[in-house]
């Protein structure tokens, strides 16, 4: 693997050190974790990698096997309530979630869609969620394209680079609408 130059890991906006875990420290465990098994990274191995008292993720995972499941079905609550749809019966219109997700004050909580449409400070919490993952895809294609800017690889085309660009063109348009229908 050729070396990179003056290469510094740092985190994602909105994420931070935790533990005393520095984004670099953390780069480059994950770098090590994945060369050591074969370079790929897989979550397991960075769970058995993380177990040892002294490992560098250790302090980044709940080892309270009682706590760490109680999260874990949280999680699952939280799937099984975002797969739920509802369909009537002799409508042409498309299934629509059940449930969705709102904050309203300090409260964070699930709501009948239907109730969500009547109810104002529901209604803008669902539309702030919706603005905030129009913004995360907007990075998310940004980072590939950047991932590719920063590539020396030329199997990354000018076609790539082309349908990327015009993604995020279009996804700041509906940024742009959004922001002036706000």
């Amino acid at each position: 693997m050729a070396k990179e130059p003056d290469k510094q890991y740092v985190f994602k906006s909105g994420a931070r050190e935790r533990n005393g875990v520095t984004a670099h420290m953390a780069g480059i465990e994950l770098e090590r974790i994945r060369l050591k098994y074969g370079g790929r990274l897989e979550t397991p191995d960075i769970v058995k990698e993380s177990r040892p008292k002294k490992a560098v993720f250790n302090g980044q995972f709940t080892w309270d096997v009682e706590k760490a499941a109680y999260q874990f079905n949280l999680y699952e609550a939280r799937q099984l309530t975002k797969c739920i749809q509802v369909e009537y019966a002799q409508s042409e219109k498309p299934p629509a979630p059940a449930f969705v997700n709102v904050s309203v004050g300090e409260k964070q909580y699930y709501q009948s869609s239907a109730e969500v449409v009547r109810n104002v400070s529901e209604r803008e919490s669902a539309l702030r969620q919706a603005y905030r993952k129009m913004q995360e895809a907007i990075r998310s294609y940004q980072e590939i394209k950047d991932l590719i800017v920063h590539s020396d690889d030329p199997q990354a085309t000018e076609t790539d680079m082309s349908k990327l660009a015009t993604i995020i063109e279009f996804l700041g348009a509906a940024r742009a609408v959004a922001d002036r229908l706000q």
